[in-house]
């Protein structure tokens, strides 16, 4: 069976869908440890984890100025606390959590896109 890759088909942020532009090549961290070594003065060494969130990066979403897309993801990007999202990839999988806008929103015109970036938690539903 083959492997099928290819965009993101859509993200719905606090309840709200999205499209995602085709060409934005959106990408995905999961999270969890990140593993560094630290020396002893005897050549042994200790491994140090430390937890880090998810990121969803360069992802370009469908911005519709009759719809108040723009105003509504900064909204989101100004909010204090988490809220729910969800990643539909095209070949059916999906990925659900809570996250927060972590950059400022930025929108293409010319494209009738917006670029956001997301850190959080994510799990495979």
């Amino acid at each position: 069976m083959a492997v099928i890759g290819g965009p993101w088909e859509s993200i719905t942020l606090d309840g709200r869908t999205f499209a995602v532009a085709q060409d934005s090549g959106p990408t995905l961290d999961l999270g969890g440890d990140t593993n560094t070594i630290e020396m002893n003065g005897n050549e042994t060494f200790r491994i140090i984890k430390e937890k880090r969130p998810g990121l969803a990066e360069s992802i370009n979403v469908e911005s519709d100025p009759d719809r108040g897309d723009l105003e509504f993801l900064k909204d989101l990007q100004e909010e204090t606390d988490v809220f729910p999202v969800s990643v539909t990839k095209v070949n059916g999988t999906v990925y659900s959590g809570a996250c927060i806008i972590t950059d400022p929103v930025v929108e293409n015109q010319d494209k009738a896109t917006a670029e956001i970036k997301l850190a959080g938690r994510y799990t495979k539903q």
